[in-house]
């Protein structure tokens, strides 16, 4: 049993490092996309994700957290709109993430599933869809 508990614990964890790491990747993929390929005059004009948001140059580790911030908000499709991109450039590559977005959570959302239903299939734990089902064909009587 305890070896179940512990194997079921550990792909939890792995799932949610794996999540951590591709929102890290693509927060720093917008990150260096949004500081190095813009066009010129979207830089001189100040129409980039840092600069229209009055981001400073120094401050690279808040910036970074925030490109992770908002790249987590735009691969749940949640998109609260405090932060979005500025520059074609930009808006192109968050399209991007956003259909990669669905792909993304739907992995996460699988493997979760996965990971709980072979935990209560090992542990032995009833599976009440069936009586659920039941109940529900119950009450349209």
């Amino acid at each position: 049993m305890k070896q179940y508990e512990a194997m079921f614990i550990y792909n939890l964890i792995r799932l949610i490092v794996i999540a951590c790491f591709i929102t890290y990747f693509i927060g720093c993929m917008f990150f260096f996309i949004s500081q190095d390929l813009n066009t010129e005059k979207d830089v001189k004009e100040g129409h980039t994700f840092f600069l229209s948001n009055e981001f400073k140059e120094e401050e690279y580790e808040r910036n970074l957290v925030t490109a992770v911030y908002f790249a987590l908000t735009t691969l749940s499709t949640v998109g609260y709109g405090d932060l979005y991109p500025i520059s074609n450039r930009e808006m192109i590559v968050v399209l991007i993430f956003m259909l990669g977005g669905v792909a993304f959570f739907s992995y996460i959302m699988g493997n979760f599933m996965d990971i709980i239903s072979n935990y209560n299939q090992q542990m032995g734990l009833d599976d009440e869809g069936e009586v659920l089902f039941m109940w529900i064909t119950g009450l349209q009587l």
